[in-house]
């Protein structure tokens, strides 16, 4: 089955009106760690690509690393993939300051690794501090995102340079972005809330999606106009299609009435037709006419899934 992504983000404007103010801290030279939290499926990804595509739309290098399951986790993957990735487009840089954090900056990238032993340079403060002076040359003064995702399948050492560069980003143009899911992964979990406790990150936590906006986000991924909505149930103009509708359906459910079929009339009118995101169910006989039995009580399929989870239709 083809996965669709859906083409505008839905249901998380809040949400990502807190990371481009984050953002645009960071340009400005306040840097900063945002740690985005839920549950698998509650859209942390789909948050991250829309900030992603935003910072790159300002021109600003986006360095993305990921953490992966395992029974025994890889050292610093995600940190590797998120400087490798960009090295790999950019090259690597040769500035004076970065010179002594070569040997431990080599755990991330294979040709600054020593020949000799690490010795102090094997600290992660030591690695922690070269990720931070990279980062800074990346950013120079346009900004930098650091995006790290899936902390909760991340090992140790990750977490700890993680919280080094958390602890020290304030006076830099980097934003660092973290996401994770807290039912899994004590030690990111425990890492975030003892970073927002003493104010070095910033935790937005994704709830679930409410009803409406599921079935905005099925419209926006099928093509189709978003549905109107009245200020209150039951008040305002009655949407396109449908002269009124009951105060007991949800705000889902407002421009969505469900249909039954009467004998001895053709087709259903285009006008309705528009009302429903599936094909207007049917019963026995012909003709078409709006559910007239109680909410709860109707028979006839619901033409879209928040019905489905209601268990109400609208009535005229």
């Amino acid at each position: 089955m083809r996965q669709l992504l859906c083409p505008v983000l839905v249901g998380r404007e809040q949400e990502l009106r807190v990371l481009l103010e984050a953002l645009d801290g960071a340009v400005a030279g306040r840097g900063t760690t945002v740690v985005v939290t839920g549950e698998a499926g509650a859209g942390k990804s789909r948050l991250v690509r829309e900030l992603s595509g935003k910072a790159r739309g300002r021109g600003l290098p986006v360095l993305t690393g990921r953490a992966a399951g395992g029974a025994v986790p890889v050292p610093f993957r995600p940190l590797a993939e998120a400087v490798l990735g960009e090295l790999r487009r950019g090259g690597l840089p040769d500035l004076p300051e970065l010179r002594p954090f070569r040997p431990a900056l080599g755990r991330l990238v294979p040709e600054w690794q020593p020949r000799e032993p690490l010795g102090g340079a094997g600290s992660l403060v030591v690695l922690g501090e070269g990720v931070l002076r990279l980062l800074r040359a990346l950013a120079g003064d346009r900004g930098c995102l650091l995006v790290l995702e899936d902390l909760h399948w991340a090992d140790p050492e990750t977490l700890a340079v993680l919280e080094y560069l958390a602890d020290n980003l304030a006076g830099e143009r980097v934003l660092c972005l973290a996401t994770l899911r807290p039912e899994e992964g004590a030690a990111g979990r425990e890492l975030a809330a003892a970073l927002a406790a003493r104010r070095a990150a910033t935790v937005v936590p994704l709830e679930r999606m409410e009803a409406a906006a599921v079935v905005d986000m099925a419209r926006a991924c099928l093509a189709r106009p978003p549905c109107p909505r009245p200020s209150r149930a039951g008040t305002g103009p009655a949407p396109t299609g449908c002269r009124s509708w009951s105060r007991n359906c949800s705000p889902a459910w407002w421009a969505r009435p469900c249909w039954s079929r009467r004998t001895g009339a053709g087709p259903p009118p285009a006008r309705w037709g528009r009302t429903c995101p599936r094909p207007l169910p049917t019963r026995s006989g012909g003709g078409w006419r709006r559910c007239r039995r109680r909410p709860g009580t109707c028979s006839v399929p619901p033409p879209c899934s928040a019905a489905a989870s209601t268990g109400r239709c609208c009535r005229p």
